[in-house]
């Protein structure tokens, strides 16, 4: 692939890619979490809170 040659446009631009696919995937693996792991039904405070359990450290 030429360096110079222009890229075709996509739909989205990447941040805003990356940003709904980890949107998408940390809600998608919350409802499997309660469905299957704990058996429980999911809540807005989890739907709040699960999030912050993929969030990094902070020192």
């Amino acid at each position: 692939m030429n360096p110079g040659a222009a890229r075709p446009p996509g739909p989205l631009p990447q941040l805003a890619a990356h940003i709904a696919a980890f949107a998408l995937s940390t809600v998608g693996s919350l409802f499997l979490t309660c469905r299957f792991t704990y058996r429980v039904r999911p809540t807005w405070r989890a739907f709040f809170l699960f999030p912050l359990s993929t969030a990094p450290p902070t020192s």
